[in-house]
Parts: C-alpha cells; structure tokens; sequence
C-alpha cells in the first residue's frame, strides 16, 4: 500500500512542478508581448507562479515527511 501512495504523491509533486514551469513561462511570454494587457496579465502569471511554487514546496515537503 505504501508503495502506491509513494507513486501518487511523485505525480502530484510532478504535476505541481510542471504547473509552475507552465506559469513562469506565460508570465514572461505575457511581459514579453506589448501592450498595457499583456503587462497586466504578465503580473497575474508571476502571482500564479509564486503560488503554484508554494504548492510544489508544501507538496516536496509532505512528500518528504510523511
């Protein structure tokens, strides 16, 4: 049993690295794009980057732990 939850929480931890990755790069592509929008929306991408990398550091640190 403890080797199928071990396999659960690494595709978690994964799938909340990849979603920081994905974020870091539409919050650069945005502030690389011209325009007041694209800078607006390039601040809302860094804020859900900083998030979403919470979420991997609790996830690493659970996964550590427990």
């Amino acid at each position: 049993m403890n080797f199928i939850y071990m396999d659960f929480i690494t595709g978690v931890v994964l799938a909340a690295a990849a979603l920081t990755f994905i974020t870091f790069v539409a919050g650069v592509s945005a502030m690389a794009s011209n325009g007041k929008v694209a800078h607006h929306s390039s601040g809302e991408w860094m804020i859900a980057r900083v998030g979403a990398q919470g979420l991997t550091l609790f996830l690493l640190w659970l996964w550590q732990y427990t």
